[in-house]
């Protein structure tokens, strides 16, 4: 059994009142206009509103809402809250979001692994769907989706720091516009081949970072002898190479600005390169230009590439550090699932942004609280939890927090968060399927390396 501990509850309390200190909340709500004069409805009240409205199949109503205030003894009918829903509003609840991912928990701790790198970076986006009176702000795709769509831009730090940056924008904004920017000394950078440019895996080298990413089929490859560069022939390396076999090689990557970095190659079983093939064919810009005999026997690999050498990141672990960009995907689902934040119906814009916003902004007090938690119950006691059950749980604490702090009792918010320790070491532990790896136990494996 894990025991709570008074200088934590202390840090998680002073980190909450810093997000939602309501004196702050109010000046953010009049700086931005969204507070003139006195009303019913402060910049207190509608932040928190919108932060206790769990969005089930879909966000509530305006009768529903205006219940809920209701229940607090504010009466207001739904036009007029509707007309409380803004570009001012959108604005607040957008720099409240902000300034919840700037606050920072007074920590000192980061995972103890030993693992050589500064962080480990990762970066993705996810999209939903947005109704069509979204669709000056957010266009989508057109075609068989919607017209609107928005699309949010994550960076996270699996090793220590949690999330670094959240961006919403349109869905048809192309990543490789938005790769990783906040690159610093010996962090590791584990990319998509969606962000990856040439200029872009220079500007990692010249910060003294390192990345590691997939091997697109398109990729020239060179090797250097006599001071002559020629090309990798990468089909005959592959046609060459037996289940299970793992080679690497030091190569030149690009064209005319060539780039240092060792291409791993790792020919996977027949029944896993047969599931690449599927899935390649059934891809529909894949079917509209066609694949060629090369590109399906690229399936027989996996193949990466990284500028670390092998004592940084060994060759044989090479696939389940890359598969750790998994995690990010993990959050996402939270996100959805829940978090419900692809669940839209028809409304105006302003709306929208501000439930957007005030979903998000749970969601990152709710990601900032597990990262603490998480790295305390690893140093503690070696306990990694579960993404999934931890943010369903934390996400029910902070609506009984945000609910206690709108009736003025602090001392139930410490009640609250003793519970939070010993329930997260309890009931939201990650389970291990036979086989795999936790992500955790796969940087301690690369720490010992």
């Amino acid at each position: 059994m894990i025991a709570s501990n008074s200088s934590i509850e202390a840090k998680v309390g002073n980190f909450l009142i810093v997000s939602l200190e309501q004196n702050q909340i109010e000046d953010l709500a009049r700086s931005c206009g969204f507070v003139q004069k006195r009303s019913k409805i402060t910049g207190v009240i509608f932040a928190f509103l919108l932060l206790i409205e769990t969005r089930q199949i879909k966000p509530a109503s305006l009768n529903e809402l205006s219940a809920k205030l209701g229940l607090q003894g504010i009466l207001v009918s739904k036009q007029g809250l509707d007309n409380r829903f803004n570009d001012a509003a959108a604005v607040f609840m957008h720099q409240l979001t902000d300034r919840a991912l700037a606050a920072k928990l007074d920590r000192k701790d980061v995972l103890d692994l030993s693992v050589k790198f500064n962080r480990i970076m990762i970066k993705d986006s996810t999209v939903f769907q947005l109704p069509e009176s979204c669709a000056n702000k957010f266009p989508g795709s057109g075609g068989g989706a919607s017209a609107a769509g928005i699309k949010i831009q994550y960076e996270y730090d699996l090793k220590a720091k949690g999330t670094v940056f959240l961006q919403t924008q349109p869905a048809i904004t192309s990543d490789n516009t938005n790769y990783l920017r906040d690159i610093r000394p010996m962090d590791l950078c584990l990319e998509d081949l969606g962000y990856i440019t040439h200029k872009h895996l220079e500007e990692v080298i010249e910060k003294q970072a390192y990345f590691l990413c997939r091997l697109s089929y398109n990729a020239s490859l060179f090797i250097k002898k006599d001071g002559q560069y020629f090309a990798v022939d990468v089909d005959r390396i592959i046609r060459k190479m037996k289940n299970g076999q793992m080679m690497q090689l030091p190569v030149f990557l690009g064209g005319k600005h060539k780039i240092p970095v060792r291409v791993i190659f790792e020919r996977v079983p027949n029944e896993v390169a047969a599931e690449k093939r599927r899935k390649l064919k059934s891809d529909k810009q894949n079917k509209r230009k066609g694949l060629t005999l090369g590109r399906l026997a690229f399936c027989d690999v996996n193949a990466y590439i990284t500028n670390a050498d092998e004592d940084l990141l060994p060759k044989t672990l090479i696939r389940s550090i890359y598969s750790l960009r998994w995690q990010v995907e993990i959050m996402f689902k939270t996100w959805k699932s829940t978090f419900n934040l692809d669940k839209v119906i028809p409304m105006k814009l302003s709306r929208f942004e501000c439930l957007n916003y005030g979903t998000l902004l749970k969601i990152v007090i709710c990601t900032k609280l597990f990262d603490y938690y998480k790295t305390i119950l690893w140093n503690r006691a070696r306990i990694e939890i579960s993404e999934i059950k931890a943010m369903k749980f934390l996400q029910i604490i902070i609506n009984q927090i945000t609910l206690t702090l709108l009736s003025a009792n602090p001392r139930k918010i410490d009640t609250l968060l003793l519970q939070v320790l010993p329930t997260l070491a309890c009931k939201c532990v990650k389970e291990c399927r036979k086989g795999r790896k936790t992500p955790l136990t796969i940087l301690r494996q690369l720490s010992l390396a």
